[in-house]
């Protein structure tokens, strides 16, 4: 049974282990989208997670 994954912020690290790649495999995922760049650098809001779920798909 998977765990359902909520929108909600979470940093750049919390996100790669999530779908499972290295931090530099994520962020070249994210270059196409220049408005999920985290602003930051630290963590991505609500808002911008929802968008990179939509984008790449939740992760599982």
């Amino acid at each position: 049974m998977s765990k359902e994954v909520k929108i909600m912020a979470y940093t750049l690290k919390e996100l790669y282990t999530m779908y499972g790649v290295s931090r530099k495999t994520f962020k070249k995922w994210l270059l196409p989208f220049s408005n999920l760049q985290n602003s930051n650098g630290r963590t991505f809001t609500p808002h911008q997670v929802e968008q990179i779920f939509n984008q790449l798909g939740k992760p599982e």
